[in-house]
């Protein structure tokens, strides 16, 4: 989850939160597929034990600052080209909304999302065959199993 401030065109600044779920919740009623990273690192390597959750946030919290020490180093670049690869979004459907986002602009079109630019602006290619880009305020992403 990232929360920002937006000036213009510019980002004044941003903070991400990350949530993992170690056991999974215990939801009646999901909307989508709930689980924890307990039982998925046990399912993965059956019979070893899964990593403690100091060990977990010790690797969670150096992955987090080799990354800014990556984008400081070297900006946007190296994140931009992965995108394709990890982002569960790439080449998704996706509704897009005008500025502001859902809350008071009517109902979405949808798009099928490409890459992230440089400025953190998705381009996404429209039912009409042009692309399109977004900010942040003005797409909702699906989930892959949605």
């Amino acid at each position: 989850l990232v929360e920002s401030r937006i000036s213009g065109r510019r980002c004044e600044l941003a903070v991400a939160g990350v949530g993992i779920n170690w056991t999974p919740p215990p939801l009646e009623e999901a909307l989508h597929p709930v689980t924890g990273l307990e039982p998925e690192v046990a399912s993965r390597t059956p019979g070893a034990p899964p990593p403690s959750p100091a060990t977990l946030l010790a690797s969670v919290l150096g992955g987090i600052e080799l990354s800014y020490l990556v984008l400081k180093a070297a900006g946007p670049a190296p994140f931009l080209s992965l995108w394709p690869r990890l982002s569960a979004h790439f080449l998704r459907p996706a509704l897009v909304y005008g500025p502001g986002g859902p809350g008071g602009s009517g109902e979405g079109r949808e798009v099928v999302t490409g890459d992230l630019l440089p400025d953190g602006r998705l381009r996404a290619l429209g039912a009409d065959g042009r692309w399109v880009e977004l900010a942040a305020d003005e797409v909702r992403l699906s989930l892959p199993w949605s």
